[in-house]
């Protein structure tokens, strides 16, 4: 009832991708799909272009679409306040510099490019009929393509696509780590800055690979 046009889109949407799949076509159906999706270049997208094809296909962005620091899969912007030495040890245990050398390997140069984010994450039963309690919040950071970074980062850091959101701005990725999780209560997120959602498909895998890294049995490898 809170939001009848995204409840109806997460029912029937993915009917109509397995229908798009899966369904058995005839040949003509099939010289029409021939002909409408072509690629006339023997490379693969990559850069810019590959980042405006994962937004389309990945992010909602306002403001074609409402977005509220709350919804499931919003990327708010890290509350500045927040990102300075004191404030950050106090949540996580650890200053900016910190986190961003050890956790995102980031190279001191290229720090100030990278825009700190929080991921509204959860169950998505518990965000469908709006239970109450605090909503839970994964850090993480755009890291532009051009960035330099000092190795690999830990496996807790998960990656997305190639992204591009503003025609000013250059490809990014966006890296969120599973083990800085934020509880919020909602109203604590009124003022937050909601910047895109991460649509449903991404977000699962977001989730999923967050939900595998913290029950991973003790003793597993470290990368």
């Amino acid at each position: 009832s809170a939001d009848p046009r995204a409840a109806v889109a997460a029912a029937l949407a993915p009917i109509l991708a397995d229908r798009v799949v899966n369904q058995r076509t005839s040949e003509v159906a099939r010289d029409v799909w021939r002909d409408a999706l072509t690629w006339g270049g023997d490379e693969p997208l990559k850069g810019a272009a590959s980042g405006k094809v994962n937004r389309m296909l990945h992010l909602a962005v306002p403001p074609l679409e409402i977005i509220q620091p709350a919804d499931w899969g919003a990327v708010v912007e890290f509350p500045e306040a927040w990102w300075g030495d004191d404030e950050l040890r106090n949540r996580f245990g650890v200053t900016p510099g910190e986190v961003l050398e050890s956790e995102f390997k980031l190279k001191p140069g290229d720090r100030s490019a990278c825009r700190p984010m929080l991921i509204r994450i959860g169950a998505a039963c518990d965000y469908a009929q709006s239970r109450p309690g605090p909503l839970p919040f994964l850090f993480g950071l755009e890291i532009p393509v051009a960035a330099n970074r000092t190795g690999k980062a830990p496996a807790s850091v998960w990656e997305s696509p190639l992204l591009t959101v503003e025609s000013d701005s250059g490809p990014f990725v966006l890296a969120v780590n599973a083990r800085y999780q934020l509880n919020m209560a909602p109203a604590d997120t009124k003022t937050w800055r909601p910047v895109y959602r991460l649509r449903e498909q991404l977000l699962m895998h977001l989730i999923s690979h967050a939900g595998s890294y913290l029950t991973r049995p003790f003793g597993s490898p470290r990368s």
